[in-house]
């Protein structure tokens, strides 16, 4: 959308919605990014579906960086149970996908796309070649091929 001029921009965005009832509007995602903010100095800000029972991916956002060019961080991590104080257990202490984008409107909105097409590679699996290794890597199968974009590479070269 960026090489569209912004009056089409406002168009386009007053259609689109971030969840069903949520427009992508500049000032709904301004409000998001608050609360992020807010809710960051007394712990990072995640959501997840999972339970006490049924694991489930979680997505952390986070803002870092100097104040005068703060960055926005959105990590997803694979699925996990909630522990008894409703935390996310992490299984892995790196996440298995990580955007940095510009702490703007637009760049937590291209957070939002880009961690939901981490959460629909997910969904895919991970790589079995990659999670061979010593240590294991965490790596997402991508689309179209049969492990990682790494390992498909490295399997041209029959290694």
């Amino acid at each position: 959308m960026a090489a569209m001029p912004s009056e089409v921009q406002e168009m386009v965005r007053s259609f689109v919605e971030l969840s069903p009832g949520t427009a992508a509007s500049v000032k709904n995602l301004e409000k998001m990014l608050e609360c992020i903010r807010a809710q960051q100095t007394y712990q990072r800000f995640s959501v997840s579906p999972a339970t006490r029972t049924v694991a489930r991916p979680m997505v952390a956002i986070c803002l870092i960086g100097p104040k005068k060019k703060p960055e926005l961080v959105v990590d997803v991590y694979e699925s996990a149970l909630l522990l008894e104080n409703g935390r996310h257990r992490e299984q892995q202490p790196h996440p298995i996908f990580r955007s940095f984008q510009r702490w703007t409107p637009q760049g937590l909105e291209k957070g939002f796309r880009e961690g939901n097409a981490a959460l629909a590679a997910l969904a895919r699996g991970l790589c079995e070649r990659c999670l061979a290794h010593e240590p294991p890597y965490k790596r997402l199968k991508t689309i179209g091929m049969s492990g990682c974009t790494e390992c498909s590479i490295a399997s041209v070269f029959r290694f």
